[in-house]
């Protein structure tokens, strides 16, 4: 199991170099900018996934209909084989996101540090640091429960589009 809010997968599949990104350009729209959010300003006529196919790489993330700053960013390789082709695929956080964790993580684990210390020379509360150490709890199951249910989705869709199969989860 992966404890951190990264998944690496290569599929394979019977289809050529040319059909899965052709498959995949079926699937993903260039991305806007400014997307509408929520259910009242929503619109159905959009594909699946947003980003970009240059290549045999591509960079895209599922476009979804309410807030998840936790979905994942996913870059891909499609490599031609004699079966077929290989897709390296890497799922993460955004940049902004993983910077943001960093600093929740660092001020909580401060945080607790202080108020450890504080309440070893029995100036606070023996139960003091247990505060910080929820709020550093909460942040990482939020982010990883989050990725990982967004992940999964985007594992079960391309493991169909491309009918392949996954070689590696690391």
């Amino acid at each position: 199991m992966n404890y951190l809010p990264v998944r690496k997968l290569t599929y394979n599949t019977k289809l050529s170099y040319e059909e899965v990104r052709i498959r995949l350009n079926e699937h993903v729209e260039a991305q806007k900018p400014l997307r509408p959010v929520g259910y009242l300003f929503r619109k159905k006529d959009h594909k699946a996934y947003e980003g970009f196919i240059k290549k045999e790489n591509f960079q895209v993330s599922r476009i979804i209909h309410s807030r998840n700053s936790f979905i994942p960013q996913i870059k891909g390789t499609i490599e031609p084989t004699n079966q077929g082709s290989k897709i390296h695929v890497k799922m993460q956080l955004h940049e902004l996101v993983l910077i943001f964790m960093a600093v929740w993580m660092g001020g909580t684990g401060l945080a607790f540090f202080a108020f450890l210390w504080s309440a070893i020379k029995a100036e606070v509360h023996f139960l003091v640091p247990l505060a910080p150490l929820g709020m550093m709890l909460f942040g990482y199951l939020l982010a990883t429960i989050a990725f990982n249910f967004e992940a999964d989705n985007s594992t079960k869709f391309f493991e169909k589009i491309w009918e392949a199969e996954i070689e590696a989860n690391e």
